[in-house]
Order: C-alpha cells, then structure tokens, then sequence
C-alpha cells in the first residue's frame, strides 16, 4: 500500500484477474486459435512429469512436484540417473525443451512440440 493511499484512508484493491501486478492487461488467449497448441504441451508436460517422477527420489505423496515454474518456463527438479543428473526444462522464451546434465552437456530441441516425441525417445 502506498503512503497515499494509508493517509486517505483509502482501500487498495488487487489487480483484477486478468491483469498483472502493475495493472497492464494480459494479452487474450482465445482456446480455438491456440488449441492444437495446448495439447502438444499438455501431453509434453506429461511426459517430462512422468520422466521426473520415475527418476526422483522417493517423497512424500504431496512434495512430488513434477515440474517447478522458473524465470523462463517449466524445469524439473535435478534428477538422478547411474552416475550423473540431469534437469530437463521447458524454456517458453526461446521456445524449447532443454535437456542439461551434470557433466555438463546441454541440448536444447526445437520448440515445435510435435517433433519432440521423436528426439526425446531418441
């Protein structure tokens, strides 16, 4: 609340739900135009989800989070595998699936998701 605003007296109100913090508007999403789109990334999201899951060590039923929201998207936790971990991330600004490990390989593959079902099993 600003100082202004406690001296008046007056109510501060919350951003409504279609905007953001500072007040700008979000910009429409309309679910015919992007449809097809929601679905690659529903069915990639499951997809990571159950790689993270099957590779996490074991949790509690509510700690076992599939996918964190970072700065740029969607990562896993860090993740177990033989000798070495892994992270694998949805990277929605520059619009790819980035797969990095601990001994320091990184691969990025292209954000159009329906290619990814072939590079992922690869």
């Amino acid at each position: 609340m600003k100082n202004d605003e406690r001296q008046s007296g007056a109510t501060p109100t919350m951003p409504s739900q279609n905007t953001d913090a500072t007040g700008e508007a979000w910009p429409p999403l309309p679910y015919e135009a992007w449809k097809d789109t929601y679905a690659r990334l529903h069915m990639w999201t499951q997809m990571v989800g159950k790689i993270a899951v099957a590779q996490a060590a074991p949790l509690n039923h509510c700690w076992a989070v599939a996918l964190l929201v970072n700065a740029r998207g969607l990562r896993t936790r860090v993740l177990s595998h033989e000798r070495r971990s892994f992270t694998i991330a949805f990277d929605f600004l520059d619009h790819q699936l980035v797969i990095e490990t601990s001994d320091d390989v990184r691969r990025a593959l292209p954000s159009r998701l329906a290619r990814w079902q072939s590079s992922m099993t690869n």
